[in-house]
């Protein structure tokens, strides 16, 4: 278990490193087993690295067909909103690239409740991956909030002493309120996990999570650390460097 921090001193710079280091992780998993299986985030952050990914160079370097794609969390909207992370995905990387459609397994939030939700999608979680010591996901890719928070596990969640379930509902405190999450047991046993960080505004909790060496167990963020590899990639602004 290493965690790996790297630092890129512009924005652009940033998210073409986030894009190089997607790529290589996907093309060593499918040398390794023929497959592999990433879990995408939300918000802002990855669509950076989304629209980098559909471009040349990357483009052509991933093995698009042989990517199963799920969702570290989903907000309770339908699939065509424009806070779907699912339809955030879907219009900058999805259908941008020549990506299989029975491979797109995106969080149920048409089910009768996001407890039945969740239950559906660890459910298809169980039958697809497993989570071993050898990891389950290829790749996690994650964000953080100026709380704190990753994926939709908030600070004083109950999910957070989660040990058993891979999925719950979650609450968030501002937005889309209802909210479908992995939950730690589940984004730890991951191969990699990719935490993409920028701006100013998160360099505070960057700082507290990375080099001030104190109990950050209270920031969910700060439990994250993966089976294999847990990536860092800061611009300089977050880095307050």
């Amino acid at each position: 278990m290493a965690t790996i921090v790297k630092i890129f001193p512009t924005l652009n710079m940033w998210a073409e490193a986030a894009a190089a280091e997607f790529c290589g992780i996907i093309e060593a998993a499918v040398a390794a087993s023929g497959i592999a299986s990433v879990a995408l985030s939300g918000g802002q952050t990855p669509v950076k690295v989304f629209k980098k990914l559909a471009q040349s160079p990357w483009a052509e370097s991933v093995p698009w067909d042989r990517i199963n794609w799920f969702w570290v969390d989903e907000r309770w909207v339908p699939a065509e909103h424009e806070a779907s992370n699912f339809g955030q995905a879907q219009k900058y990387l999805l259908s941008q690239t020549p990506v299989e459609p029975n491979r797109i397994f995106p969080m149920p939030t048409e089910a009768a409740t996001p407890d039945q939700a969740a239950a559906e999608y660890e459910k298809l979680l169980r039958q697809r991956i497993s989570a071993t010591a050898k990891g389950s996901f290829d790749l996690v890719l994650l964000g953080m909030g100026t709380d704190g928070h990753t994926a939709s596990l908030f600070p004083g969640s109950p999910l957070l002493a989660e040990r058993e379930r891979w999925v719950g509902p979650a609450t968030a405190p501002t937005g889309v309120k209802q909210r479908l999450t992995l939950t730690l047991p589940l984004l730890n046993s991951a191969k990699n996990q990719l935490i993409l960080v920028n701006g100013a505004e998160k360099q505070p909790l960057i700082e507290r999570l990375l080099y001030s060496g104190e109990d950050v167990s209270s920031l969910p963020a700060g439990r994250l650390k993966c089976t294999g590899q847990t990536f860092w990639l800061l611009d300089a602004a977050a880095a307050g460097v």
